[in-house]
């Protein structure tokens, strides 16, 4: 049988880190590669936790309910990553998954769930969602959304300390700041992306860097912030851009490439949800949003509601953290430190 000394070993790190990684120690502040490198370890080995709460799934199935369609979700990589977050533990407890993806025009039904142990929905659900799934009478947790706390268990990140630790690092950068928000609206009337824009938004205010000539917003998508950027740059020389995420701030460093303009000489950069901002170049500071991790999460979070069916929800907030790198600096990076 692996123990905690093989796995570490194996994953090349400290045993203690293996501890905390399988214990899911949310003040454990390692990179995400690094508690893949746990798992992954975890599982070549065939580690089995002595833990009576995955016995208790050990051979269930489990539905990882999407909220958008596949080919959607391909320029999200926040929810596939919350996906591969759940499917790993899933699979490390010895429990089989099932991944759906709601489309457009089909309504979600009973019969999705019906051969199913317990549902994990990533993103953002319909009010008119509700019913089927608290129907289904399966064990329940949402991630990245908290329709109901008082009801239904969920695993989300706090906008707004995320934003303000954003502001900490924005507040040092130079002046004008230019911000491209992501926003779409999906199913006609989920609006994602919208709370983001108000609350940075508010803080480009309240530290008096707030310019409505500066803010444009498009769709989660490369091509549009290419198409803002140009837009932004036409008759504004700013200094700081600030993206709503990672994909958009790729985009962003295409059209500067274009027109001659240097990150960080000329203008420094910043993404959202630091899925893609490492391997940029340069390499981008961005909000770390433990994607995985909430995956993962939301998948203990069920193991507890299958042992105690009447248990109060529970509202898990996961820790965000800015890793700054050379977008804005040039020099530091918060990788190399790790």
């Amino acid at each position: 049988m692996a123990r905690l000394k093989d796995i570490a070993l194996k994953a090349n790190v400290s045993i203690t880190t293996v501890s905390r990684v399988l214990n899911r120690d949310a003040s454990l502040h390692v990179p995400e590669t690094t508690k893949q490198a746990v798992l992954k370890a975890a599982e070549a080995l065939n580690y089995q936790p002595k833990r009576s709460r995955i016995k208790a799934l050990k051979h269930q199935r489990i539905v990882v309910l999407m909220w958008l369609p596949e080919e959607t979700l391909n320029r999200l990589p926040h929810f596939l990553a919350i996906k591969d977050g759940v499917i790993d533990a899933a699979r490390l407890a010895g429990v089989t998954t099932k991944v759906i993806y709601k489309k457009q025009d089909e309504p979600l039904n009973a019969s999705m769930f019906a051969s199913c142990d317990g549902i994990v929905a990533v993103g953002k659900f319909l009010q008119a969602d509700m019913p089927v799934l608290s129907g289904a009478n399966q064990p329940l947790v949402f991630v990245d959304s908290s329709p109901n706390p008082h009801r239904f268990e969920s695993v989300v990140i706090d906008f707004r300390m995320a934003i303000k630790q954003m502001f900490d690092v924005i507040k040092t950068m130079p002046n004008p700041t230019g911000f491209l928000a992501a926003q779409e609206t999906f199913y006609g009337k989920i609006n994602y992306g919208e709370r983001r824009k108000r609350l940075m938004i508010e803080h480009l205010k309240h530290h008096h860097r707030y310019d409505p000539k500066l803010v444009f917003t498009g769709a989660f998508s490369k091509a549009d912030a290419e198409h803002l950027t140009r837009e932004l740059l036409k008759n504004h020389a700013v200094k700081t851009i600030v993206c709503g995420s990672d994909l958009m701030a790729l985009g962003v460093l295409k059209v500067l490439r274009e027109q001659g303009l240097s990150v960080p000489n000329d203008i420094r950069l910043i993404g959202f949800y630091d899925d893609m901002a490492a391997q940029a170049n340069p390499s981008l500071t961005s909000l770390h949003v433990p994607s995985q991790s909430m995956g993962q999460e939301a998948f203990y979070s069920l193991m507890t509601q299958v042992v105690k069916p009447d248990k109060i929800p529970v509202k898990k907030i996961m820790p965000t953290t800015m890793k700054k790198r050379q977008s804005t600096s040039g020099g530091t990076n918060d990788d190399a430190s790790k």
